[in-house]
C-alpha cells in the first residue's frame, strides 16, 4: 500500500500545515485514532481531534483514504461514525490478501496552542523527535495607494479563510510514519 493513496486526505490538510507539542502549552482533546498496520507492524498513526473528525465523517466527499487498498477503503465514514458516536468503543478492517489493518478508537491527544480571536495556524514537523520545520499563519493585512487617484486600498487575508473547518472547531491533526518516525502537527495556537 502506497502512502499517498492511504493519506490523501490527511496529506491535504497536512499540506498546508503541521506542529508539534510545544512545551508547556498544551492541552488534551478528545481524538479519533486510526492505526494503520502492515505486515504486523504499524505503519501510521493518525490522531484527529473530535470536531475535525466529524466534519471530515459528515463531509461530501466519496471516498476517505485514510488507508485505500485496491478498489476499497479500509477506513470509511461509517466506521468513523461508529466510534466517533460511541455505538463501538473501537473497530478493527483487515484487508484478507494482504493482512494490512485499520484500527479506529477515540483517546485523548496532548494537543499544543488553543483557539483564540487571534489565533495562529501552527505546521511543524518532527523527525526522530527533532522540529524539522516550523511555519505560522497568522492575520495579513495589504495597503497600497493609487499614484493617480491617492486612494488607499486595504485587504485583509487570514488563515480562516483557507481552512474554515479548524478555524471554527480548534483543535488539531497528529501523524506519525512509524517506518521513519516522522510526525507532523497541524494545529491553532
Amino acid at each position: 500500500m502506497k502512502s499517498p493513496k492511504r493519506l490523501s486526505i490527511i496529506l491535504y490538510i497536512a499540506a498546508v500545515a503541521a506542529a508539534a507539542l510545544l512545551a508547556g502549552s498544551t492541552h488534551s482533546e478528545k481524538a479519533l485514532w486510526i492505526k494503520i498496520t502492515e505486515h504486523g507492524k504499524v505503519k501510521t498513526t493518525i490522531a484527529i481531534t473530535e470536531p475535525i473528525a466529524r466534519l471530515i465523517a459528515e463531509a461530501d466527499k466519496e471516498h476517505l483514504h485514510f488507508s485505500s487498498h485496491k478498489d476499497r477503503d479500509l477506513v470509511t465514514r461509517q466506521m468513523m461514525k461508529d466510534v466517533l458516536d460511541g455505538k463501538k468503543s473501537s473497530v478493527k478492517e483487515k484487508d484478507a490478501e494482504d493482512g494490512t489493518e485499520a484500527e479506529l478508537f477515540m483517546k485523548n491527544l496532548d494537543l499544543p496552542g488553543s483557539k483564540g480571536d487571534k489565533s495562529k495556524l501552527i505546521l511543524e514537523t518532527y523527525e526522530d523527535g527533532k522540529r524539522t520545520f516550523r511555519m505560522k499563519l497568522g492575520e495579513f493585512e495589504f495597503e497600497s495607494t493609487d499614484e493617480e487617484s491617492g486612494k488607499s486600498s486595504k485587504n485583509d487575508f487570514s488563515w480562516k479563510s483557507l481552512l474554515p473547518f479548524l478555524s471554527k472547531t480548534g483543535g488539531g491533526v497528529y501523524i506519525l510514519d512509524h517506518k521513519d518516525n516522522s510526525e507532523v502537527w497541524l494545529f491553532v495556537e
